[in-house]
């Protein structure tokens, strides 16, 4: 993951736990100005302790949750404020409902779909122009195992990694 400036800046989704927090741990070995993105504030201020104590590092946080509409536009507007540059975008941020289809709040469903595809799609769009229009830029999306092994107790968490999937390989 080097890179040639340490001025570089990767924004994380799903930053306060998990994946995104490793994610984070390796970029900022690498010394990357991090803009860390969750719903949970209490968590992203810990673990903003965290990388200040091991990585002598001031991250952006943002709190935002990705499963409200316009959520991404709202990250994005926020970083234009902070009057940041995103080099690196990672779209970590999801999660998934166990349970029958059929039995499940639909209400969450939807908030699956919004979080997984919508805010991902929305946010990809966004900063990718950016990075189109200058020339440079790297996206990583984090998908799951679940693209390609549906379950039948959590169907729309595998048919929203599997659009990850695809979406991801189509645009490469």
């Amino acid at each position: 993951m080097a890179h040639q400036s340490n001025s570089a800046v990767a924004l994380i989704t799903g930053a306060a736990s998990g994946i995104g927090q490793e994610l984070a741990h390796l970029f900022a070995k690498d010394q990357y100005q991090l803009i860390l993105v969750d719903q949970d504030l209490d968590g992203l201020q810990q673990f903003a302790g965290h990388l200040r104590s091991v990585h002598h590092l001031e991250p952006t946080l943002l709190t935002q949750d990705l499963s409200q509409p316009q959520a991404a536009q709202r990250v994005y507007d926020a970083v234009k404020q902070h009057n940041l540059q995103v080099d690196v975008l990672v779209n970590d941020a999801g999660f998934g409902e166990y349970g029958p289809f059929l039995e499940a709040d639909a209400a969450r469903n939807v908030a699956v779909i919004q979080t997984n595809i919508t805010a991902l799609v929305e946010l990809t769009y966004l900063f990718g122009r950016d990075m189109k229009q200058r020339g440079q830029g790297r996206i990583l999306q984090l998908a799951s195992t679940a693209a390609y092994t549906p379950s039948p107790n959590m169907a729309v968490y595998s048919a929203t990694k599997s659009f990850v999937l695809s979406f991801s390989e189509a645009l490469y």
